[in-house]
């Protein structure tokens, strides 16, 4: 079998603010905020996968310390784009639903990209490339 994730857990401040985010401002596929698991957000992705944001006070009770502080990620996260047109579409999307963008949008040597933080510091790259996904 060959290994995958499927799935990856992000602490966040405000649920509602980063469903918003990740709903209205990356177009992520969810039900919304789970009425058995209160505080959580699933959203459903390619390849059976499932990003699911908690609010932090779920969240750190799944972490060796219960009382750190909340903290970005300090990973990046990618979010294809169809085309560069596309890019510029979902870095509007996500700057309008609370992201803040770093950097210039720019042609790099794997593609075309924007980047965004969401509403806690997760960095997101929005990404095209006439390759297609890598």
């Amino acid at each position: 079998m060959k290994p995958q994730i499927d799935w990856i857990s992000l602490g966040v401040s405000d649920l509602d603010k980063s469903l918003a985010f990740y709903r209205d401002g990356l177009g992520l596929p969810t039900n919304g905020i789970e009425p058995t698991r209160p505080g959580t957000v699933s959203f459903m992705l390619d390849n059976d996968q499932t990003l699911v944001i908690h609010e932090w006070k779920v969240f750190s009770t799944f972490t060796a310390d219960h009382n750190a502080a909340l903290k970005p990620s300090g990973c990046i996260f990618n979010c294809y784009a169809d085309s560069k047109e596309d890019v510029h579409q979902k870095l509007e999307s996500a700057l309008k639903a609370g992201g803040t963008q770093i950097g210039e949008v720019a042609d790099q040597p794997w593609g075309y990209v924007a980047s965004v933080l969401d509403p806690d510091g997760h960095q997101w790259v929005l990404f095209y490339s006439p390759m297609g996904k890598m």
